[in-house]
């Protein structure tokens, strides 16, 4: 039987995220980081990203709002260009295109650019200008930026853990509609962070995500629902 590649767990990762199983998704992408490893030892080709929270954008839908006609046609153009170096490998391209749309404020691009800053790809590794790009993006009302920033300042590892930064930002991507930003601002309120404690919020959210996080649905039965 052929050995399964890299790709294979982190598009497995990806399918069971999709469907709020985050516990099992993680598990995937830990094998799938392990052979990106294996085969850039072999073959000397750099780390690719298969990580979720680092996921690049590759969906033209993805903005919040169309941009200006006269800036259309150059943001998509870049936005196109960065995504086909990035599948061949070739990170310097991928960010120079990246950073020509983003610099014209497109969101999907300084998302992407933020990627490529937290995890040194086809750039110097630079964790204060990779935020900046993930705050433009949020700002710009990327929703994955925003449920992901929360997820920085909740946890602490990549900037100082601010909680209350970390509640403004889960309730941006909630109000978008973002069932991991849904139960992550549950998980708030249960715990009191950055809010006071109140369950009935809790309780609010952890419905809203329910459908989709089943991590939402445990903590409903365990909170008596």
């Amino acid at each position: 039987m052929k050995e399964k590649n890299a790709e294979y767990y982190r598009k497995k990762g990806e399918e069971l995220l999709k469907k709020g199983k985050i516990k099992k998704s993680e598990k995937y992408f830990k094998i799938a980081l392990d052979k990106v490893q294996e085969e850039a030892q072999k073959s000397n080709e750099k780390l690719q990203n298969v990580s979720e929270q680092f996921r690049f954008s590759e969906n033209k839908t993805d903005l919040p709002k169309p941009p200006a006609k006269d800036e259309l046609d150059e943001k998509d153009l870049n936005f196109n260009k960065g995504n086909e170096y990035y599948k061949i490998g070739d990170y310097e391209n991928a960010a120079k295109h990246f950073k020509i749309a983003a610099d014209l404020g497109d969101p999907r691009c300084q998302y992407n650019l933020g990627v490529f800053y937290l995890n040194g790809y086809g750039v110097d590794q630079d964790y204060e200008i990779g935020l900046k790009y993930y705050r433009l993006a949020a700002d710009g009302g990327f929703e994955r930026a925003r449920y992901y920033l929360g997820t920085f300042y909740d946890d602490g590892e990549i900037v100082a853990q601010d909680y209350k930064e970390a509640v403004k930002y889960y309730k941006l991507g909630a109000e978008q509609g973002s069932v991991l930003s849904q139960y992550r601002l549950g998980l708030c309120y249960e715990n009191g962070k950055g809010v006071p404690k109140d369950l009935e919020k809790a309780v609010e959210y952890y419905r809203r995500a329910a459908r989709i996080v089943p991590e939402a649905q445990e903590a409903l039965k365990r909170l008596g629902y």
